[in-house]
């Protein structure tokens, strides 16, 4: 197997009518790495065999047939032209040829062994048995047959490599059995002896990848099968998954909720968007935010008509257990209708707002009846009782207080002042009824206690003694103070009222004064909100509750049959549920605990929740309890963290994503590939009139102003059921995260800041509104094109289908291979909060439907059907095929062919890529990378990877092939490989652990635990000198720019090229490039001789740190020898050789992208030395030369502590080494010279150059000693020559 080898020459020319001439690009190097490996199959086969005869006969055929082959076509040399086509070649040198061979060596060892479990080592000739023993291998014997198949494919690897040398083995690498012997004579023993160690080398690589896997395959089988194991690979597996710890049946049930709820708010939205239209018609919005009475009348209208809504009986059927709204109070009708006729309303829209009444009763009359039908016949007829006329206080409880909650005391809501001055007169007047007057100044005290001890309805009350409304704290000489000692545990005291406790004068002041929120629209919102929450949970837990006691009965029915005595309870009969812990911990396992739901913290209080006491597995009883109970309040830190780190971040991300008209652009067009990449092409996979249905369908179905859409809003709730749409990943991670601060409900104090910002939240509802349709656009066509194709191969072989199973497999495929946020696991979902990664939902979700594709397509491939004739069909492969182009496609095919038709269309060769590559940012140095020729012949690029939303599940790769890539062309295959390794893996992760946009905005101004003044790049925002108020504000426009919307930036580059001005920089642009970055495809100009400037900057702090590496550890003042000198003296120059090196390669890659010499000349000029230009310009190494100020400060250290000058006895020795470094080629290696003050004992010998005596001489009679003596002369004339005037003899 290759790593190593695909060796390269090691010269390199310098000269400039070298660079830029390789003309064959990747994709024909690729196909030629084809045909090429083909042809390499019969050619190892036949020279084995000649090596062979010429062993035996002592003749010379091996190397006349390898030069047959060689000469026999032109693919061998396109192919190694390219590190991609080289990779082909012996992909399919090997592939080919060693998948048979492992094939068939599994298929053996599974015989054989099976054979040896039934007793002997013939061929079963019972069918019976056959069946019986096909899958029973155990873990051990799959392990076996993977080993099995490792070896044989070993054995074919050996035979038919084209040529081990050039492909090379891991020994190569690291040493060991399997290095490969140097065959440059044509050895024939020596060309059998490489082919043995590299087809031993291949099984070894084949086993130990093949073991790992079908260890992990084993892990997560057991998983699977016994889903409660509390180990390490449980709980690696939980985190990331979508079912997290949770059992796959919950999940599922959970998410059809979850589901059934998003449909009840998708209804109630229509409803509440209907009703806002006609109103707007009767009474519209008064916009100017400074005109206070404006929208007075419109707020009293509102209150009535939110009045006129929560009005009428509620009526309950005990013995049906339904629960319908009456008929509204006719008066308040009466009322609002003749408002709406005085303001000239038309008719149609006053019956239309009466409509919208009428409909979302019914659909509260609904939720009700769930609720009711999980109570038994006590709690239904207390809970009849509540609510026949409470109802409104829980639907309509909405204040303003509980909305706008900040850690800053000005962002807090605050009451109107003539709602503060009507809550004074009340609390004095009060007083003075109880005989007790206060002043003013103590009435208004506790006028501000009941705002700021405010607390909403904890929870929905069943029980007629429970109230609905809100609590606060109160005086004692308050009107109808309650001492309730059980008052629903709010925790606030015995001075604790509720709203539905106060008289009707005082409720009303009370009303105002907390911001009782009298708007229909907002009622219905909220109330259908509130109670589908609490309505479907509960019908959860009752089906949970259903789901179990049905399977237990089974279970029952298993263990009692005699024929099951003694086997394992089957995975399906598991159930969910335990009464007693000895139950649960005999058949759940050990990982299990019982459900503990506090009372307390329960949404709805007398229901009892039918799971509290049972006992589940753990990651199943957590779920269960966190979905049961409200979330507890934040603490003080919580809170700051939110404000001042999670606030902005969501900010940032909201302005670079749905406020941006661009990302808009990209998010439509991107999103498209999710199709494709399932194979949903149309006109290719799909027909013409397919996609053209399914595209009407879906567009049709968008929750959008667009006119066309919302024209079939009842099978869009049926796709929210059924969890298809309303699931954008990048807008679910962005909204948890708003809503984790609450986002736009804590800068909101007064009423004319909230008039002001009303038309700013309709246009962030508006946006993501259209985020959500241009992911759902793709969601629901690939949906009716997933249940086209299913429905038109089940006819086709004559399945029975309906219409439900048809909805329920496709749905399943589109949120299995399309993102999806619902699909997202717990633990990526946490990340959000973390004050690094943008969005890491998104790539966790590519990898997930990434996976999910490829195992739709095996599943698909191998699925078989029998017809009623007895033959076996398989009725999607066709679908399987085409959804393997389709991905293939996506996700490689098109990046790289449009790479290389650009290449080709514009001439571009591969050493420009490798040279373009050189001066690209950062972000962009992995990405794929599309090039384009300007008119003027120089070169421009385009990020493919912006637009491909596979991009990360291609980057780790992209960035190990360019690091092997640079790995070859510099001959430091070995460092390079490991070096893109770790590369590979931090490109995976950084999604998870980049910094996010606020985050590392903030790090760049922050003087302690941050880059103080620096940006990641390494862009200066300011330096030591700049004075203190130009760093705060250039503080504050960088922290700003984290919120501009992200298409600012972009509409301004099209200004200035419209215009043709230039920006800051001195930069230009051109409309076309910047306009094709609406689609993510924007053209970036690339100048090598402005971005040299920043190369030489790092290039100066390399050589300053490479002689940090010599001054640094010996000039510390302490003692030192010459053997440390020497030492130290060759890590500084390997440091500042590889920092030349770079350098060199930066010049010429400039220099092949059309830099000419006269203006990087001038670049360099002023900046590095002429004499170190000219080293590099001319390859050549220019060693680091100790400056007489370092050598004094070694005389100066060794003299204040009274020791030798080490460094004036290892001079010589640095003198010469500084000799045989000059000039030495920047394209080799620098060698590492022996130290010839270093003995085998270790001990360091300086003697000889301070001019003393022998060591024999004073007194010491040890032997080694001349030994070690006669050790350095020797070592020294080995590097220096036998004449040498000190080391010579």
């Amino acid at each position: 197997m290759s790593i190593s080898g695909i060796n390269k020459d090691k010269t390199r020319g310098f000269s400039i009518d070298q660079l830029g001439k390789n003309k064959v690009g990747t994709f024909e190097s690729m196909l030629a790495g084809v045909a090429s490996g083909l042809i390499d199959i019969p050619k190892g086969a036949f020279t084995l065999g000649a090596a062979l005869m010429d062993m035996g006969f002592g003749t010379n055929n091996a190397a006349k047939v390898e030069n047959f082959f060689d000469d026999l076509t032109e693919f061998d040399e396109k192919a190694e032209a390219t590190f991609a086509g080289n990779l082909t070649k012996v992909m399919v040198n090997l592939g080919v040829p060693g998948g048979f061979a492992a094939k068939k060596g599994a298929e053996l060892t599974t015989k054989a062994l099976l054979a040896k479990k039934n007793g002997n080592y013939f061929k079963l000739t019972d069918p019976r048995m056959v069946d019986k023993y096909k899958t029973s291998l155990n873990a051990k014997g799959r392990l076996y047959a993977t080993l099995g198949a490792a070896g044989a494919a070993g054995v074919a690897d050996g035979i038919f490599v084209g040529d081990p040398e050039h492909v090379g083995t891991i020994g190569d690498l690291f040493g060991g059995p399997t290095q490969l012997l140097e065959n440059d004579e044509n050895s024939a023993a020596r060309e059998v002896a490489n082919r043995m160690k590299f087809g031993l080398d291949s099984s070894l690589l084949i086993g130990l990848i093949g073991g790992s896997g079908s260890a992990i395959k084993s892990l997560v089988r057991r998983r699977n099968e016994l889903s409660s194991n509390n180990d390490a690979i449980d709980k690696l597996l939980g985190a990331f998954r979508p079912r997290g710890m949770t059992s796959q049946e919950f999940f599922e049930l959970n998410r059809v909720n979850i589901g059934a709820r998003s449909a009840d708010i998708n209804y109630a939205s229509e409803v509440s968007r209907n009703l806002d239209k006609h109103i707007d018609k009767i009474f519209p919005y008064v916009k100017n935010p400074f005109n206070k009475l404006g929208n007075k009348g419109r707020r009293d209208f509102m209150a009535k008509l939110n009045k006129t809504l929560l009005s009428g009986d509620v009526n309950f059927d005990a013995g049906a257990k339904t629960v319908r709204f009456g008929e509204m109070n006719k008066k308040n009708v009466d009322e609002v209708v003749s408002m709406m006729r005085d303001k000239g309303g038309k008719a149609e829209d006053i019956q239309g707002v009466l409509n919208s009444f009428g409909d979302i009763r019914g659909g509260w009359g609904d939720m009700f009846t769930r609720l009711g039908g999980v109570m038994d016949d006590k709690a239904f007829e207390q809970f009849s009782g509540a609510f026949g006329k409470k109802f409104s206080d829980y639907l309509g409880s909405t204040y303003e207080v509980f909305k706008n909650k900040s850690l800053i005391p000005m962002l807090n809501f605050r009451p109107s002042a003539e709602a503060v001055e009507k809550a004074t007169k009340l609390f004095r007047q009060a007083a003075e009824e109880k005989g007790a007057p206060i002043t003013k100044e103590e009435a208004e005290y506790w006028v501000s206690q009941v705002v700021e001890t405010a607390k909403p309805p904890s929870k929905l009350s069943t029980k007629a003694e429970r109230g609905q409304g809100a609590f606060f704290n109160v005086p004692d000489f308050f009107p109808n103070k309650t001492t309730l000692a059980d008052i629903e545990g709010v925790g606030l005291g015995r001075k604790t009222l509720r709203l539905d406790e106060l008289s009707e004068t005082a409720r009303p002041v009370i009303d105002d004064l907390l911001g009782k929120i009298d708007d229909p629209m907002q009622t219905i919102l909220s109330g259908t909100s509130k109670l589908s929450l609490v309505s479907r949970r509960n019908e959860l837990f009752q089906t949970l509750k259903n789901e179990n006691a049905t399977t237990a009965a089974a279970r029952k029915t298993f263990l009692e049959d005699p024929e099951n005595i003694g086997k394992e309870i089957p995975p399906e009969l598991r159930g969910f549920f335990r009464e007693t812990e000895t139950e649960a911990f005999s058949e759940l396992g050990r990982n299990v605990k019982q459900i503990d739901i506090e009372e307390t913290r329960l949404e709805e209080a007398g229901i009892t929740n039918p799971l509290h006491g049972l006992y589940a597995e753990k990651g199943t009883a957590d779920a269960i309890e966190e979905a049961a109970m409200i979330a507890r309040e934040k603490g003080t830190l919580k809170q700051v963290y939110d404000n001042f780190i999670l606030y902005p971040k969501a900010t940032s991300q909201l302005a670079k994503t749905v406020l941006s008209p661009i990302t808009h652009a990209r998010n439509f067009i991107s999103a498209g590939a999710f199709a494709t990449a399932n194979g949903l092409i149309p006109g290719l996979t799909v027909s013409l009139d397919d996609s053209r249905v399914a595209f009407k369908e879906a567009f049709g179905m968008l929750q959008t102003n667009l006119p066309g859409t919302r024209q079939a809003s009842d099978r869009y709730r049926d796709l929210l059921r059924l969890g298809v749409v309303n699931s954008n990943v990048r807008l679910g991670d962005l909204q948890r995260l708003l809503k984790d601060v609450n986002f736009g409900e804590t800068v909101t104090g007064t009423q004319q800041l909230r008039n002001m910002l009303r038309s700013t939240s309709k246009l962030k509802k508006w946006t993501e509104d259209m985020y959500t349709a241009e992911d759902d656009f793709w969601k629901i066509s690939s949906f009716a094109m997933e249940r086209g194709r299913l429905k038109k191969a089940y006819e086709k072989y004559g399945m029975k289908f309906t219409d439900d199973l048809l909805d329920n497999e496709a749905a399943s495929i589109v949120r299995n291979n399309i993102p999806n946020y619902d699909m997202v696991s717990s633990f990526v979902k946490s990340l959000r909060q973390l004050p690094f990664g943008n969005f890491v939902s998104f790539p966790a979700e590519i990898y997930r439907t990434s996976f999910n594709i490829m195992g739709q397509i095996m599943k698909e491939f191998k699925f078989q059907h029998a017809l009623p004739d007895g033959r076996i069909v398989h009725p999607f492969r066709d679908i399987a095929m085409k959804r393997a182009m389709g991905f293939g496609t996506t996700v490689v095919g098109v990046p790289a062919a449009t790479v290389a038709g650009f290449q080709a269309l514009y001439d571009v060769t591969e050493d420009e890529m490798q040279a373009l590559r050189r001066f690209v940012p950062d972000w962009s140095k992995n990405s794929t990378l599309v090039p384009i020729r300007g008119d003027d012949g120089k070169l421009k690029y385009v990020d493919f990877s912006h637009a491909n939303a596979y991009d990360a599940m291609i980057r780790p790769w992209t960035t190990m092939f360019n690091g092997i890539q640079k790995g070859i062309a510099e001959e430091d295959l070995k460092g390079q490989l490991f070096r893109s390794m770790i590369e590979a893996t931090k490109e995976t992760a950084s999604p998870f652990v980049s910094e996010a946009i606020w985050t590392s905005a903030l790090a760049d101004i922050s003087p302690i635990l941050g880059r103080n003044g620096r940006t990641a790049s390494g862009r200066r925002l300011w330096t030591e000198e700049t004075p203190m108020g130009d760093k705060f504000m250039e503080s504050i426009r960088h922290l700003g720019a984290t919120v501009i919307p992200g298409s600012l930036p972009a509409f301004n580059r099209m200004r200035l090229a419209v215009t043709e001005e230039v920006d800051e920089y001195g930069r230009t642009f051109e409309f076309l490039d910047e306009a094709l970055g609406v689609a993510g495809m924007r053209a970036v100009k690339v100048d090598p001789v402005n971005a040299m400037k920043f190369k030489i900057a790092d290039f100066r702090t390399g050589l300053n740190n490479s002689r940090r590496e010599f001054t640094g550890p010996l000039l510390k003042g302490g003692p030192i020898t010459a053997e440390q000198i020497i030492d130290q003296y060759q890590v500084a120059n390997q440091a500042m050789f590889k920092v030349q090196k770079k350098m060199f390669d930066d010049y010429y890659a400039a220099r092949t992208l059309g830099a000419s010499e006269n203006s990087l000349n001038n670049t360099f000029q002023d900046r590095v030395s002429d004499l170190q230009v000219r080293h590099i310009k001319a390859g050549r190494f220019k060693p680091f030369v100790p400056s007489e100020n370092i050598q004094k400060a070694f005389a100066d250290n060794a003299k204040a502590i009274g020791q030798p000058d080490a460094f004036r006895q290892a001079r010589s020795m640095v003198e010469r080494i500084m000799r045989r470094y000059n000039n030495m080629p920047l394209s080799e290696d620098l060698p590492i010279l022996d130290n010839p003050f270093r003995t085998s004992l270790g001990t360091t010998v300086t003697e000889p150059f301070a001019g003393l005596k022998p060591l024999q001489d004073l007194g010491l009679t040890t032997p080694t000693v001349g030994n070690n003596l006669n050790q350095t002369a020797a070592r020294g004339q080995q590097v220096f020559g036998p004449t040498d005037n000190i080391f010579g003899s």
